[in-house]
């Protein structure tokens, strides 16, 4: 209800338009009409969520400190019956033993590659960027090639309205992923064409929902059949690009449901790919990265989605706020560091990037501590469905791969053959024209 720009000045400010009702409720310029938030009857309400404050961290209810149970991320724990369930026993009883400390900052800190979870043996995973493929390069070590995996532009995915071939896509994708060893990839763009002059529409399928619903199907499904994370973006009406930190959305839950979200949901609840990355803006006062609505009530809860959920760029900490993060659901914010999940690391030791949060601030809000817990839960269980649980990968050479290094062997003898030929007949030429003159 509270994107609904009405639930916040209490009365009919804008009008939506209808079907029902075409000539009636057809949009005019909204610039002429003056909203003020001292004239909101939930002022106080609405300030505390453009600002932020969708939770507020509490002191009345002690965490339970994290204690090792003797569980450990491998093979000899995680069998067929912990891979179906995310909410089997084992993965609530492995939470429990991270410590407050690194259940929060694993979740605050979690850009770039996960953190190390003490006790856990989790894997360290690292991230990859490219919406058309890996475009990190990647080095053989054996024979110093340099490598990238990137082959198409998403709009031109889009205009073939083909979702076998966005599988076909992502299949490819995926195998590169096992091929280069890298196995979470920020690696396709879902988000609702809104305009022509978007500056990044070549990372976006469509202007249609319901396209971008089947051709993002075909490629997380694809992905997920490998075992590679594949996290499209950015979810949760990103509908400009220029100064979209921030920007307000407001809507109805019709659009709620039927423009953007509908975009993504066939490829997280349908597909059930195993990850996903939040806009920036904001869904009407609240940022997009602590809309319980959004990421609670209607991806977990109604598209049973377990994946992964990480922010865009964390790159304000004034905007992106820790605790209703947390809250929310998000699993990792994108903060772009290495191996650092504490919140003790700052002067004083308190968070080096919020100062107010610190394993003693904290330490009194169960609530806080439990979410996160819960939300590093759904990230192992990722990780564990994914290509990284007891996957190794053997290079082999394909009867093709074969015939063209013989043909390139080939070609190279040739050119040498050939080459020497020429250059024996190009003198021997002008040998017997030199006789010729001397004669």
């Amino acid at each position: 209800d509270d994107a609904d720009l009405n639930y916040w000045t209490g009365d009919n400010t804008v009008t939506y338009l209808s079907r029902q009702d075409w000539a009636g409720t057809y949009p005019i310029n909204y610039n002429e009409v003056s909203i003020k938030l001292s004239d909101s009857p939930k002022m106080a309400e609405w300030i505390a969520e453009l600002q932020g404050r969708t939770y507020t961290i509490q002191t009345d209810s002690p965490a339970t400190e994290g204690s090792d149970k003797g569980l450990r991320f491998n093979s000899a724990f995680i069998q067929y019956e912990q891979l179906s369930d995310v909410n089997n026993n084992f993965w609530n009883d492995l939470v429990s033993q991270i410590s407050i400390d690194e259940a929060v900052g694993a979740v605050i800190h979690g850009g770039s590659q996960s953190d190390t979870l003490t006790a856990l043996e989790n894997p360290i995973v690292k991230q990859n960027e490219g919406v058309s493929g890996f475009t990190t390069p990647y080095v053989d070590e054996e024979t110093g090639k340099v490598y990238k995996f990137n082959i198409h532009s998403q709009t031109l995915l889009g205009s073939s309205f083909n979702p076998e071939l966005a599988y076909d896509w992502g299949r490819v994708e995926g195998n590169s992923g096992l091929w280069i060893q890298r196995y979470d990839l920020w690696g396709t763009g879902l988000t609702q064409r809104r305009t022509p002059y978007n500056g990044r529409n070549y990372e976006y399928i469509s202007e249609d929902p319901m396209l971008t619903n089947r051709m993002g199907y075909g490629i997380l499904l694809g992905c997920a059949e490998l075992g590679i994370m594949n996290g499209p973006k950015h979810m949760g009406f990103n509908d400009q690009e220029h100064n979209r930190a921030g920007i307000s959305a407001y809507m109805t839950e019709q659009k709620f449901r039927e423009t953007d979200l509908r975009g993504f949901q066939g490829g997280l609840e349908d597909a059930h790919g195993l990850a996903v990355m939040i806009a920036f803006n904001r869904i009407g006062a609240t940022a997009a990265a602590a809309h319980v609505g959004m990421i609670q009530t209607i991806m977990r809860d109604e598209w049973n989605y377990t994946g992964l959920i990480s922010t865009d760029m964390m790159n304000n900490k004034y905007y992106f706020n820790p605790e209703s993060m947390i809250m929310a659901g998000i699993t990792q914010v994108a903060d772009f560091a290495t191996d650092d999940n504490h919140i003790n690391l700052g002067d004083g030791g308190v968070d080096a990037t919020w100062s107010y949060i610190s394993p003693d601030s904290v330490k009194n809000d169960s609530a806080l501590v439990e979410q996160a817990r819960e939300n590093l839960k759904y990230q192992l269980f990722t990780f564990a469905n994914s290509a990284i649980l007891n996957v190794s990968t053997e290079k082999v050479d394909t009867w093709y791969d074969k015939a063209l290094e013989g043909l390139r062997t080939a070609s190279c003898i040739l050119t040498v053959i050939f080459g020497a030929a020429w250059i024996c007949l190009t003198l021997a030429g002008a040998k017997k024209k030199g006789d010729q003159n001397e004669d």
